[in-house]
């Protein structure tokens, strides 16, 4: 029954003076600037659990999660 259980995994970083009027202007190849260091890598969580470090990459197109190292 346990593997059938659906998990949301999340990995976020915050973002500095972003306001929701800038999420419903977000156009295509825009950038904001972050709060986290651009050379540390991103926790990847299950709920409030910590499973990996992760970084964000550009795959055909598109945004994506690399698993860097397990926690």
């Amino acid at each position: 029954m346990l593997a059938k259980q659906a998990v949301r995994i999340s990995a976020e970083i915050a973002l500095k003076q972003f306001r929701v009027c800038d999420l419903l202007g977000l156009q295509q190849g825009q950038v904001f600037e972050t709060a986290w260091p651009e050379s540390e890598d991103v926790p990847l969580m299950a709920g409030k659990v910590q499973l990996a470090w992760s970084e964000f990459e550009v795959a055909d197109h598109q945004l994506v999660v690399r698993l860097t190292r397990l926690a």
